[in-house]
């Protein structure tokens, strides 16, 4: 998904984290206060995502107009060289040759490139995510934690409680 409908989703998503955010705070709630960072930090890797997805098409997209130019220009070399005499011709094929040996090499150099950025961008997204998760993980143990200690507390009240009530 690009363009409008995928700004949308973003921004969806956002609200959503934002919203599960304030919930938590007017709940008292840490673990949907963490979840809500969770979902707003999801977000933001898939924002960056398709950013950098965006600029990859934008650096393909270029990279075919130029392989384009370029072929268009080994086209008239090759109608100059079928205007020429016979010596003049084996010069411009070798001229010819070369040019489409850079224009191959130029090409697979800029595939490399886009395959190595979409690598990086991946490992990328899977580092957020997994540190998202992780932080959430964290925030259930936490959670968890702070339950047993309010029970804890809970307890010893009821034993005071108790106790003042038999004094």
């Amino acid at each position: 998904m690009s363009g409008p409908e995928s700004k949308t989703s973003g921004m969806a998503q956002r609200l959503k984290a934002k919203s599960k955010q304030i919930a938590g705070v007017i709940l008292n709630d840490p673990d949907l206060q963490a979840e809500g960072r969770l979902r707003q930090q999801e977000a933001d890797a898939a924002d960056e995502a398709r950013r950098r997805q965006a600029e990859a098409d934008q650096r393909q997209a270029r990279a075919q107009v130029r392989a384009a130019q370029d072929e268009l220009q080994l086209e008239e070399l090759q109608l100059q060289v079928e205007r020429v005499p016979a010596d003049e011709q084996q010069r411009l094929q070798a001229a010819q040759a070369r040019w489409q040996a850079a224009i191959e090499h130029q090409a697979a150099d800029e595939e490399r490139d886009v395959a190595v950025r979409a690598q990086h961008l991946r490992q990328a997204v899977d580092r957020a995510g997994a540190q998202a998760h992780a932080e959430q993980r964290q925030a259930e143990t936490q959670a968890e934690a702070l339950e047993r200690v309010a029970a804890e507390a809970e307890r010893r009240a009821d034993l005071l409680d108790e106790a003042s009530s038999e004094a």
